[in-house]
């Protein structure tokens, strides 16, 4: 039996020593070539491999470097039961091969500056697959990263002793990427070239020394002629951040040609000499150099290169004027991207922008990327529609934008009169319950959402404000809120606060929510049916409401709790034919919470939830029991598009929103949409399920439960006075949840649909219920009964 598979090969006076075993002979079996190419590309751009052989051996969990000696693994997975691809493997190779340059022959130390050791070896990685790939090194990962960085808010110096790194996150980053775009920005700095010279001086006049920062100072300073202190204390000993901006470009024709003003901002803190790329009319271009002023001298540059006065230090803006042959149509700091700015949108005159049809943006460091898509719909009060979305993203998710139009023809073109909300050719049975038609306006047949969201650093590194202006479905809200991560990004829990501005108002009937209860079947004078007139509720009561909200969240794994307080109140007061009583409050408290526990191959879940409202609150914040307030429903986009198809959604197609606790039976009461509301709340759940066909693709997002609930809501009394445990409703049922969201092929369409990310269909039979009088259609205890929708 062949246990291990040995290959020597040997060229220019080094032995190499590849072993393996051979069921992984496939991914192996390359290095032959591989490891002698390699050695002689290394010993060019660092200086000769300073020993006689080198052992590169299958084994570990990962890769290891030894003096002339390395171990890669050759599996990955949880388990390391998975086969490593030759990439893989070659990568890992490439990377424990570079160390024998770069801490072996060195003798760096790499407790205090890991960032020498696993920096350069990064950085002779990246340099050392290309040259393998035949193509040109790209180090923009290793920046990213170290943006990355900041933006999360973990940033510590490069400097910092291993084990004194708050977070191995900061630890990886600094050492590994974080050296790498040190060694790749001095070429930024003083030269490709010169960058170049100092790496192999500094390997041969340092081997075996202990070599400290200091030397690689001073060596980079003595190649490039240039003072480079300010370089290496600013990368390796703070936490300093590169945003460089383009502030203003004016330029005036000359007997010369074009006389250019261009002014820099630096709203960073960490200080660079900046390349910056002019594009001119006639389609040349003119690069210029905008060295520091610290640095007493800069960097070689092509002779058709412009070499502007120095950046003082201290001096936030700089404007450098040139003259070029034609007018500048577009000016980019750090075309390349070699610099880590940390927002390169305000690095061009021009947004950098990439628009994508029919598809999602995608998160970029170089561009804000826009996805553009059609919609169309069909809501039953407002016809058939259709619209246009834009989405958009930049870097790691942020400045993210929505911008959505929707037209209803059929409303829009006929001044709000179509379709009509009751037939208005039938009288009223009863003057005491005038016709109500307010169907509104032409304006009622355009909605738009506008949201926007922006990172506010001066609050914490991850917070956020965003604005919000939406009208759907003849509902108008407008939002400013503030979102301030309140845990570590790396915890493995999420904690967060936001705080709302919210303006809301309702001009008209047409709105969604909209329910309809018939008065009487009408007969003419001989007696022939006429049909039904119907009473129509809206419960956003035309009203106009301001408030200022708090949510607090906070959630680990399946375990989850979430505290709201809302004060506020209604700025017009509440219409309504139905409901008697002044309704002008917006505020009220709840909470709640769900723990999960794991049974084995079941999951149990205990929900709990608690709401007061004020007095005299708006039916459209009013808490439903087993579901969410008509507000919530409106929020989530699925449910509202789904549900305003429908006419009346809760008694046509059983179709509701299911809420975080209680009954769900009396989702389906004779009010439509609201189901049994309050102004106040006390409800639970208990649940336990699993999935059953985890394996199989098409049911795997399958998941059934079996589940009880109680509750109730009450309106009368101050804060628990009105509460009556006989008033307690409660339901027991099994249930089923198809994770639409989460099928494969679904990827691309739910990436750009607010439809399809929130598509979990959820169906529910509570074939018990406490109080069966309370529900439509139902009279006994145990029944077949079915709700079907979304939680909400």
């Amino acid at each position: 039996m062949i246990l291990s598979i040995w290959y020597k090969v040997t060229a220019d006076g080094t032995t190499h020593h590849i072993l393996y075993k051979p069921e992984v002979a496939e991914q192996w079996r390359p290095l032959r070539n591989n490891m002698p190419d390699l050695t002689a590309y290394f010993s060019d751009e660092y200086g000769d491999y300073p020993y006689p052989q080198m052992t590169v051996a299958q084994g570990g969990d990962g890769g290891m470097e030894y003096p002339m000696f390395t171990v890669v693994s050759s599996y990955d997975g949880p388990e390391f039961e998975e086969k490593s691809s030759y990439r893989s493997i070659l990568g890992t190779t490439v990377h424990e091969f570079a160390h024998m340059w770069f801490y072996s022959a060195l003798g760096s130390n790499e407790a205090d500056y890991a960032w020498m050791d696993e920096g350069f070896t990064s950085y002779a990685t990246t340099e050392g697959m290309a040259h393998l790939a035949g193509q040109p090194a790209d180090h923009t990962g290793a920046r990213q990263s170290v943006v990355t960085m900041h933006k999360l808010g973990i940033a510590e110096p490069f400097s910092t002793p291993a084990d004194w790194f708050s977070t191995n996150t900061a630890y990886g980053i600094t050492s590994y990427p974080g050296g790498q775009m040190l060694v790749d920005m001095l070429g930024y700095v003083m030269g490709d070239a010169q960058r170049d010279q100092w790496l192999r001086r500094y390997f041969r006049e340092r081997a075996g020394m202990h070599p400290d920062p200091f030397d690689l100072e001073l060596f980079a300073e003595q190649e490039s002629s240039l003072m480079l202190d300010w370089y290496f204390q600013q990368v390796t000993e703070s936490t300093r951040t590169v945003d460089d901006a383009i502030a203003d470009l004016d330029q005036r024709r000359t007997g010369d040609g074009v006389t250019v003003d261009l002014t820099l901002k630096r709203k960073g803190s960490l200080r660079l000499p900046q390349d910056v790329k002019l594009t001119l009319a006639d389609g040349t271009t003119q690069w210029l150099n905008v060295p520091l002023a610290s640095m007493h001298g800069h960097k070689p540059v092509p002779d058709d290169w412009i070499v502007t006065e120095p950046w003082p230090w201290v001096a936030p803006e700089k404007t450098v004027s040139v003259t070029v042959d034609s007018r500048v149509e577009k000016a980019v700091i750090d075309p390349n991207g070699e610099t880590p700015d940390v927002n390169r949108l305000n690095n061009s005159t021009t947004l950098p922008l990439r628009t994508r049809v029919l598809r999602a943006p995608q998160p970029s460091w170089s561009h804000y990327e826009l996805g553009v898509r059609p919609l169309a719909g069909y809501a039953d009060d407002f016809g058939f529609g259709g619209g246009l979305q834009v989405r958009g993203q930049y870097f790691r998710g942020e400045r993210q934008l929505r911008g959505t139009v929707t037209l209803w023809p059929e409303v829009l073109f006929s001044g709000g009169d179509d379709p009509v909300l009751q037939d208005p050719d039938l009288p009223a049975p009863d003057s005491r319950l005038p016709s109500d038609n307010d169907g509104g306006s032409w304006f009622e047949g355009i909605d738009y959402e506008f949201s926007y969201e922006h990172p506010v650093p001066a609050f914490s590194a991850r917070s956020t404000v965003s604005l919000t202006a939406a009208k759907r479905l003849g509902v108008l809200e407008n939002q400013l809120s503030l979102q301030l991560p309140l845990s570590s990004p790396l915890a493995d829990r999420s904690e967060r606060l936001r705080l709302s501005a919210v303006h809301q108002l309702n001009s008209s009937d047409r709105a969604f929510g909209l329910s309809r209860t018939p008065y009487a079947q009408l007969r003419d004078r001989q007696g022939n049916a006429l049909g039904t007139r119907d009473q129509i509720f809206n419960p956003w009561g035309q009203s106009h409401a301001v408030s200022a909200r708090l949510n607090y969240t906070k959630a680990h794994g399946g375990d989850r709790v979430s505290a709201v307080a809302e004060l506020g109140g209604a700025l017009r007061s509440f219409d309504s034919d139905v409901l008697s009583g002044p309704f002008d409050q917006a505020s009220r408290v709840s909470l709640t919470a769900q723990k999960t526990a794991d049974l084995g191959a079941l999951t149990g879940r205990a929900n709990l939830q608690f709401g007061l409202g004020a007095d005299g609150l708006l039916p459209h914040k009013r808490f439903v029991l087993g579901g969410r307030s008509l507000e919530a429903q409106w929020h989530n986009d699925t449910y509202r598009q789904a549900s305003a198809a429908f006419e009346q959604p809760v008694s046509d197609a059983h179709l509701v929103g299911f809420g975080p606790a209680g009954p769900v039976a009396y989702l389906r009461a004779a009010n439509g949409r609201l189901g049994l509301s309050g102004e106040n709340i006390t409800a639970g759940r208990l649940s336990f399920g699993g999935t059953p066909f985890p394996t199989v693709n098409a049911l795997s997002p399958l998941r059934l439960s079996a589940f009880s609930g109680i509750g109730t809501t009450w309106n009368e009394g101050a804060f628990l006075s009105g509460f009556a445990a006989d008033n307690l409703k409660a339901d027991a049922g099994i249930g089923a949840r198809y994770s639409i969201s989460e099928i494969p092929h679904l990827e691309r369409w739910t990436a750009q649909s607010d439809f399809l990310q929130g598509l979990d269909v959820v169906a529910k039979f509570p074939l018990w219920a406490s109080d069966p009088g309370r529900i439509e259609g139902s009279t006994d205890e145990f029944d077949f009964r079915w709700r079907i929708g979304i939680e909400l």
